[in-house]
């Protein structure tokens, strides 16, 4: 009995002090960036393992005229604006898409990018000339994407959701669904990168099929920081900079 009461003490001053070493882990001032990490070139891991991509060049740049260090978070997709309305990251950066759905749970920062979407099928398959293509059909998708939303307002599409847009593409490949509807930048990098990808697929479509508006979002009660984010957004433009990181992660794109 007694063993029990100590184990019950031990865990409820291990609890208290859980708070503390989260906070000692995070630098004071730092902004905390959440993101998600298999959405190239927006964000993406590199060779060494580390997160690289248009978005994180940009939250760098972005805290840097903030006067402030910035801390990664990586986590699934479908996590990140649960996260930031908990408190437990202070920005999105992983290509989130401006929609009313979003903007009634976060504040977004003025577009920096406007991307396009994609239609990913086997080579020698003849794919969509429409979105009602998609009604009847297996459509793989990354779970809450805009492409999500979108098949699923339309119904009659068997959505098959996945984490990862990478295991969205594969699925496609191995017959597991007849398309994938995904952002157009990253189906094209991923058809680059991946040999047995770009071997076995092709875009099909492309072009503007939902809101393509990508920003910056912060939470409701946030509206000091959305300011100065505009700010540093706007001051990276004249600058410049926004043009050099187009150019170095999208080229021609």
């Amino acid at each position: 009995m007694k063993r029990h009461i100590v184990l019950a003490l031990m865990l409820v001053v291990l609890a208290a002090f859980c708070p503390l070493i989260e906070a000692y882990g995070t630098p004071e001032g730092a902004l905390r960036v959440g993101t998600e990490s298999s959405f190239p070139p927006f964000v993406f891991r590199d060779d060494s393992g580390g997160l690289a991509g248009f978005e994180i060049d940009l939250a760098k740049a972005v805290a840097s005229e903030l006067d402030r260090e910035v801390i990664f978070i990586d986590m699934a997709f479908d996590a990140l604006l649960p996260a930031l309305s908990a408190g437990r990251i202070d920005m999105i950066a992983a290509g989130l898409s401006i929609t009313p759905e979003r903007l009634k749970r976060a504040y977004f920062s003025k577009p920096y990018f406007f991307s396009r979407d994609a239609v990913v099928v086997r080579k020698g398959e003849a794919g969509p000339s429409d979105t009602d293509w998609f009604k009847g059909r297996r459509v793989t998708v990354q779970a809450r994407t805009i492409q999500d939303d979108h098949l699923t307002s339309m119904g009659g599409v068997d959505i098959i959701r996945y984490q990862r847009s990478g295991e969205a593409l594969r699925a496609v490949l191995e017959g597991k669904a007849d398309a994938a509807f995904m952002d157009g930048v990253s189906a094209e990098r991923f058809l680059v990168d991946d040999h047995s990808l770009g071997e076995g697929l092709k875009v099909a479509l492309s072009g503007q099929i939902t809101s393509g508006a990508m920003g910056l979002a912060v939470r409701k009660i946030d509206g000091e920081l959305l300011e100065k984010v505009n700010s540093a957004l706007e001051a990276l433009s004249a600058e410049g900079h926004l043009d050099q990181l187009r150019e170095k992660w999208f080229g021609e794109i």
